[in-house]
């Protein structure tokens, strides 16, 4: 039977059964995450920081909550698709008990009730929440908590975001002459871009921040 069951999951177009988000095939939302995550830190340490106001504690506390964010929001996802959500009827070779089991014809045992079948992970998983093509892997018990973690994160990852370049864009629109001479006194944006940037070019990036992590928190 379990010859039988291992060569289904071989024929073309059934999926093997995948264990978390780190395994193939890999989901083009999940291949986007790798260009977005550091496209925000990219843009806060490229960009916001060199605009930020003259006070260090500011910066200082500004930076350090943005790091916390960053670090969190990599560390809730790296854990969140290490855990495997499947049932415990797949997992363990001394398999558990449960009251009132239901059977999966696609896992071919009985599971637990809650349970649900992935047709992405073709894994049955408990109290599946969904399949999050985001992080290429099911939501269920196991890793729900660390799943909203992330969630979490990441809504104050780019919340940050959104509120400094809110506020810097309308500055530099309020009071561009000063916003630009702030700039130019601290000199350090000018020397990491290699060349002066012109009053426009600041405010039509922050317009586009503002957009952009609009997007995400709404």
């Amino acid at each position: 039977m379990e010859d039988l069951a291992e060569s289904k999951r071989k024929l073309p177009g059934i999926p093997t059964r995948r264990k978390g988000g780190f395994e193939q095939p890999w989901d083009y939302l999940q291949m986007c995450t790798w260009v977005l995550f550091p496209l925000i830190l990219v843009h806060y340490f490229a960009f916001l920081y060199f605009l930020l106001w003259d006070s260090l504690a500011a910066k200082v506390v500004l930076t350090v909550l943005f790091i916390i964010f960053a670090m969190s929001t990599l560390a809730f996802a790296a854990t969140t698709c290490s855990v495997d959500p499947a049932d415990e009827m797949l997992c363990k070779e001394v398999q558990p008990i449960y009251n009132d089991p239901i059977y999966c014809y696609l896992c071919e045992t009985d599971v637990h009730p809650t349970s649900k079948h992935c047709r992405y992970c073709d894994k049955c998983v408990v109290k599946f929440d969904h399949h999050c093509k985001w992080l290429n892997t099911c939501i269920g018990e196991k890793n729900y908590f660390y799943f909203l973690m992330i969630v979490l994160s990441v809504f104050l990852l780019t919340t940050e975001s959104l509120a400094l370049s809110i506020a810097l864009m309308v500055e530099s629109f309020a009071d561009t002459d000063s916003f630009m001479d702030r700039i130019r006194h601290d000199n350090r944006f000018h020397h990491f871009l290699g060349s002066p940037i012109s009053d426009n070019a600041v405010q039509s990036l922050l317009v586009v921040s503002v957009f952009f992590f609009l997007g995400f928190v709404a």
